[in-house]
């Protein structure tokens, strides 16, 4: 039976909710109400892609197109939204047997290749897939460049108590010293987001990046979504030095975006520490932290001995001018891509 894709209806939503829902590909931004919020604050129309196999649904695949000038643009995720991957999700996926796998994949990666190079006639095609979505030979075979990407995963099962064992020594002696040094780690508000973002973009200021994630897009995702949003902040007088803003979805809770440096070597060790006790006190399995592929931000965060997992990228262009302009394009363009 044939794999088709068609783009679902406002209709559609609850069927697209179910899915997300139930696929093991999913993070919370593939969520409707998400993907409608990023297709508002940015320069990028939403396809909200169902994947059908005869007459069933079984899957999504959000895709945004950015039409500019003789240039069409297909993401998914679009850049500067701090989504970290999207790309397909499947039903089942993990209970069919190889060959029933390598044929949905197969035919969904075709169907959409057709749709957006074919009828929508895209130049470029940018696909961050999910940790769980690991073969990427129907990609290969259509001439897709592919690219490892990397997040970490912290176990959480074993309690708190196993998880801090399992600390490396430094990371330890980094949250005693600062609760030594009168830090104090907390739970904030959705207020608080605008002091994240804040600091954020000082940050990378400092570093001669400009934050290409727009405030008000953050202010309205953490607005929609604030049973799903945790601020963890630290604090030390009457001050806050530096926090993280972390999502909960399923059984895990996911350090997103903020953890910029403060004067502090240490208070950054604390936010997290109580972002995992958190996690563990409330019955979630593991603590991701996305974006462990830059040297410096893979150390800080190896300190928590999480594992390495491995995702992947896979881009395609309509002819050599295209690779030669996404070249230009970020050398040009010197945003932070979250």
């Amino acid at each position: 039976m044939s794999i088709e894709v068609v783009v679902a209806k406002e209709s559609d939503k609850e069927l697209w909710e179910k899915i997300v829902r139930e696929s093991i590909h999913t993070h919370i931004f593939h969520s409707w109400e998400w993907l409608k919020i990023a297709e508002k604050h940015t320069e990028n129309k939403l396809y909200p892609l169902i994947i059908l196999k005869g007459e069933t649904p079984i899957g999504i695949y959000p895709v945004f197109l950015n039409s500019r000038h003789f240039l069409k643009l297909a993401f998914s995720p679009p850049p500067y939204t701090g989504i970290s991957y999207l790309g397909p999700a499947v039903l089942d996926y993990h209970k069919l047997k190889e060959d029933k796998k390598l044929s949905i994949l197969d035919g969904l990666v075709k169907s959409v290749n057709s749709l957006l190079f074919s009828e929508f006639n895209a130049s470029y095609f940018l696909t961050n897939l999910s940790p769980k979505l690991i073969d990427i030979r129907p990609y290969k075979w259509l001439g897709y460049e592919i690219e490892p990407f990397f997040h970490y995963s912290l176990d959480l099962s074993k309690g708190p108590e196993e998880v801090w064992r399992r600390f490396k020594k430094e990371a330890r002696e980094n949250v005693k010293k600062a609760i030594k040094s009168g830090f104090i780690a907390e739970i904030g508000t959705i207020e608080d987001i605008k002091f994240v973002y804040d600091m954020l973009k000082e940050r990378y200021a400092e570093q001669g990046i400009r934050m290409g994630m727009r405030y008000e897009y953050l202010k309205e995702v953490c607005k929609k979504f604030e049973d799903n949003i945790k601020i963890f902040l630290c604090k030390k007088d009457s001050g806050y030095t530096t926090g993280i803003v972390a999502l909960c979805f399923k059984d895990r809770i996911s350090f997103w975006i903020g953890g910029a440096k403060s004067g502090s070597n240490y208070s950054n060790d604390l936010v997290h520490w109580e972002a995992i006790k958190w996690a563990c006190e409330n019955g979630f399995k593991y603590y991701e932290e996305f974006g462990a592929g830059t040297e410096r931000l893979a150390r800080f965060k190896s300190k928590f001995n999480p594992e390495l997992v491995i995702c992947f990228s896979v881009r395609k262009y309509k002819g050599f001018h295209m690779k030669l302009l996404e070249h230009v394009y970020k050398m040009g363009r010197n945003y932070l891509r979250i």
